[in-house]
């Protein structure tokens, strides 16, 4: 009976290409998990940070999930600062969103103010009277999802090159 030498070797490393869906899906997930991590820390400056985690639902599907108070104005902005950020429209949320159904920036408040040029702006209470034009989008989870779609490539070609180093 002839042999090949190191046949058994190679099989071995390449049964690992069965797994590459799980291998890549974690991959993705955790790349995920440290670009959502950094677009926080940008944005807030190390503080008031929400918790990012990864899931895996099966090894074709993953998720980041940020939580955590205000992430969704924080994501998509808010008042006249936030509708003028750019924010892709076809982004925006359409239900989900209390009392309108779908985003609105100029969001029903009773600290909402009009002022005699009509400019839309907010009175709030923080060591003294503040007022708000809003805050502009922070975009921290679509510039995730944006970065993780360039990365996709590189994340596959990772893949199969550590299955290839027999790692």
């Amino acid at each position: 009976m002839a042999t090949i030498q190191g046949l058994d070797n190679l099989i071995n490393k390449y049964k690992k290409l069965v797994e590459i869906n799980s291998l890549v899906i974690n991959d993705v997930v955790n790349n995920g998990v440290d670009i959502a991590n950094k677009n926080y820390l940008i944005r807030n400056n190390q503080t008031n940070m929400p918790t990012i985690n990864g899931i895996i639902q099966s090894d074709k599907n993953g998720s980041v999930i940020a939580s955590g108070a205000g992430l969704t104005f924080e994501e998509y902005g808010t008042g006249t600062i936030g509708k003028n950020s750019n924010y892709p429209n076809e982004n925006l949320p359409k239900t989900g969103i209390p009392i309108t159904g779908g985003w609105v920036y100029n969001y029903p408040s009773k600290f909402k103010r009009v002022s005699k040029t009509n400019e839309i702006y907010w009175r709030y209470y923080k060591n003294g009277f503040k007022t708000s034009k809003g805050q502009k989008s922070g975009m921290q989870m679509y510039n995730t999802s944006r970065e993780l779609s360039k990365q996709k490539v590189n994340i596959v070609n990772n893949v199969i090159r550590n299955i290839n180093k027999g790692m």
